[in-house]
């Protein structure tokens, strides 16, 4: 789900009743929150809630709530890009682990676009563990180039239809496409 922005007034309680409403493991949302913004306003019975705001600047930021019955960890970043966007969690579905990069990139970022596809790159290298099941990349890319990252890493798009504008923005890469998700 992509809310555009959960700061906007009523947008978390929108949220919050599309959750209760689908019934899903992870939710994935760009946030326009900042630190003034407590995590106390922002929770989800059963649900654990990671957050990484825009620094120094409006907009952005995303955030993932993933159920507590996933037992969800913040995995820490090998490879550190100022100003990127990304939360990079570890969860367990079904016996198996899962590492998952959400991510955020901004139509007019302050780091050159080579990087940023550089971090993801290089932390799906590092990060990547033998006994996880599977790898998914998921977020608002913004027509960010991706084609290198898919052949690389051998991901496939799950987004087939343009999600706003007439275009694939939000978008889902796994090496596995036996996962199922639902995008709003």
């Amino acid at each position: 789900m992509n809310a555009a922005s959960i700061a906007k007034p009523h947008a978390f309680s929108h949220l919050k009743a599309d959750i209760y409403s689908l019934n899903p493991d992870v939710v994935i949302t760009e946030t326009f929150l900042s630190s003034k913004h407590s995590d106390s306003l922002f929770h989800i019975d059963g649900f654990i809630t990671f957050r990484k705001d825009r620094p120094k600047r409006k907009g952005g930021g995303v955030c993932v709530f993933v159920r507590e019955c996933l037992l969800p960890t913040l995995v820490d970043e090998k490879v550190f890009l100022e100003f990127s966007e990304a939360l990079w969690l570890r969860l367990h579905f079904n016996g198996q682990r899962f590492l998952i990069c959400a991510c955020y990139h901004p139509p007019r970022p302050k780091y050159p676009v080579d990087c940023f596809i550089n971090y993801l790159d290089n932390n799906i290298d590092d990060l990547i563990d033998p006994s996880d099941a599977a790898f998914v990349l998921t977020g608002d890319l913004n027509q960010l180039p991706v084609t290198n990252l898919e052949i690389r890493h051998g991901l496939s798009q799950l987004v087939t239809s343009p999600t706003r504008s007439g275009h694939i923005l939000d978008i889902c890469f796994t090496q596995v496409d036996r996962i199922y998700f639902v995008f709003l």
